[in-house]
């Protein structure tokens, strides 16, 4: 409350915030006569805003975040310099479908406590807490480049041709796995049992609209009741020997959600019975994302 006693007045206070977001101030006015005239602020909070980590989303809700094994919402690619780490990220995705519609979280399972999204002019960014925000569409098929500034909420948006050499064919291997039906437990060769191994692995389907992304309806299940081996996979290029193969940044434990594949590295993908079911796999081999859907 404070005593204006004049027609005109300028307040000025310093705000201290916990937490960085968007805000409404309320300014209230009543005269000697009861007269009440009101105006709602719309105030967002950005100096404070600095992540560690930074996710693409491409669907719209809390449940969908969390329906998946792995790969959903996308890690993207943050920076070290002292200038740009926690406030500039890359986000290097393949968008199949148009008019796909994306938001940036900092946090992997929820829309809250931050959002950004699309702002009111072609460029901007907008901060939010939920999945109200308005999203960034993307209007093309293909691979996008896009660069988001947390210190100058804006965002920039292109399309590119990878270089890279697509692979011809792509294979998972482990056990406790069927790809399109087929065991990854049966040699290719003779029909024997032999597991964990590349004479074993089966082929992903790679898409016709793109060389470098590989699908394939997976099944986990407990390939030996009675044993105490782990269940899991990894991804290889070559039926006949180890190399190219690829492991996760995140493996060798229960369950854990990789966040990017790793060439000729990493760690194996290992599932527990809470895994157990039926997924769509993604593989991208140019942007070294994978992603395990629940169907």
């Amino acid at each position: 409350m404070i005593s204006v006693g004049a027609s005109t007045y300028s307040f000025n206070e310093e705000i201290d915030f916990d937490l960085a977001g968007s805000f409404t101030l309320s300014v209230i006015a009543i005269d000697t006569s009861g007269n009440v005239g009101r105006s709602d602020l719309s105030v967002n909070v950005e100096e404070a805003l600095k992540f560690d980590r930074m996710y693409l989303a491409d669907v719209g809700s809390d449940s969908e975040l969390n329906s998946d094994a792995f790969g959903v919402p996308v890690r993207i690619n943050g920076f070290t310099h002292p200038d740009s780490a926690g406030i500039i990220f890359e986000a290097l995705y393949y968008n199949t479908s148009p008019n796909t519609e994306i938001r940036f979280i900092p946090q992997k399972s929820s829309f809250g406590p931050f959002t950004f999204g699309a702002g009111a002019n072609e460029g901007e960014l907008e901060i939010g807490s939920d999945n109200t925000v308005n999203p960034i569409v993307l209007s093309d098929i293909g691979y996008h480049r896009i660069m988001v500034n947390l210190s100058t909420f804006s965002y920039t948006m292109e399309t590119y041709t990878p270089s890279d050499t697509p692979f011809d064919e792509i294979f998972l291997m482990g056990t406790g796995v069927r790809v399109n039906g087929a065991s990854t437990c049966v040699n290719n060769n003779d029909a024997s049992e032999l597991c964990w191994n590349f004479a074993s692995g089966k082929p992903l389907t790679k898409a016709s609209s793109n060389p470098y992304l590989f699908t394939g309806t997976v099944e986990l299940f407990d390939f030996d009741p009675e044993g105490d081996g782990n269940n899991g996979f990894i991804l290889g290029a070559n039926p006949n020997g180890w190399s190219p193969f690829w492991r996760f940044d995140q493996g060798d434990e229960l369950d854990l959600e990789p966040e990017f594949t790793v060439p000729n590295d990493g760690g194996n993908y290992i599932f527990s019975a809470a895994r157990y079911g039926t997924y769509r796999f993604e593989f991208d081999t140019h942007l070294n994302q994978a992603k395990l859907l629940a169907q």
